[in-house]
């Protein structure tokens, strides 16, 4: 049952760390966003959602930028589902 237990916790604390929003931030700075499911969760966005303002919103700019080629339709389907449709 112990081992279980500590399954357990290695798991949340692996979600949690995978869902922060540095990890997310990283992402969008280095220009590789990943659709997981944690980051399509609406939870992860509501709780960062004011993270979007730090460094006056250099998150946002970013990820901004990264669809503007015409090649990044996908980034494009990511700004649409992003936390702003949260508000």
């Amino acid at each position: 049952m112990e081992a279980l237990n500590q399954l357990e916790e290695g798991l949340k604390d692996n979600i949690k760390q995978m869902s922060s929003f540095e990890k997310y931030k990283q992402e969008v700075l280095l220009g590789h966003l990943d659709w997981s499911p944690v980051h399509k969760d609406s939870f992860f966005w509501r709780d960062n959602i004011n993270s979007f303002e730090e460094n006056d919103f250099q998150v946002v700019s970013s990820i901004f930028f990264l669809a503007r080629p015409a090649d990044q339709a996908s980034y494009r389907s990511y700004i649409i589902y992003a936390p702003w449709t949260l508000c």
